[in-house]
This record gives structure tokens, C-alpha cells and sequence, in this order.
């Protein structure tokens, strides 16, 4: 899934892939979100999906810039390393 994702058409070809690759689990967990000056947005959050036959989650930063009030560029920065299992009740 890494990669450059430009312009709506990369987004929407990002979240298909994802779609994809998760069965359309993917879910998105807002933990905090504040902005850095006039132009940046960074958001933490925690990942959730099902990959491969488990149910996983992980830490995510994102940071938007803003221009003239619209996204001009987005960083999604996850936390690959730590990655947890979620055990299914």
C-alpha cells in the first residue's frame, strides 16, 4: 500500500487497494487532532481493519496542509512496527 497517491483519483485508488486488501473493514479512530500554525492539521488516530484473516490495529499520525481552505497535501505516517492483534469476542 506505500506509495505516492496523487490528486482525488490517488485517494480514491488508495482507499480501493485498502478496500480490498481488508474486505471493507477498515475503520479509522480519532485519538487527537490539532492544528500547527496557519496550514497544518495533525491528527493522531488508531488504525483497525481485518488483513489476511486477523483483526488488527495500529498508530497512525497524519498531518494535512491546508491551502485556501482545501487539503493540498496529506502524510500518513503509521506505526508499522507495533502492530497489535485484536482477539475477536
Amino acid at each position: 500500500m506505500e506509495g505516492d497517491y496523487r490528486g482525488v483519483d490517488g485517494l480514491k485508488s488508495f482507499f480501493a487497494k485498502l478496500g480490498e486488501r481488508s474486505d471493507s473493514s477498515f475503520r479509522v479512530n480519532v485519538i487527537d487532532g490539532r492544528t500547527a500554525g496557519d496550514e497544518l492539521v495533525v491528527t493522531q488516530v488508531c488504525n483497525c481493519m481485518n488483513l489476511e484473516g486477523s483483526s488488527i490495529e495500529f498508530d497512525a499520525v497524519v498531518v494535512w496542509r491546508i491551502v485556501n481552505g482545501k487539503v493540498a497535501e496529506a502524510w500518513d505516517i503509521p506505526a508499522v512496527n507495533t502492530i497489535r492483534l485484536v482477539e475477536k469476542s
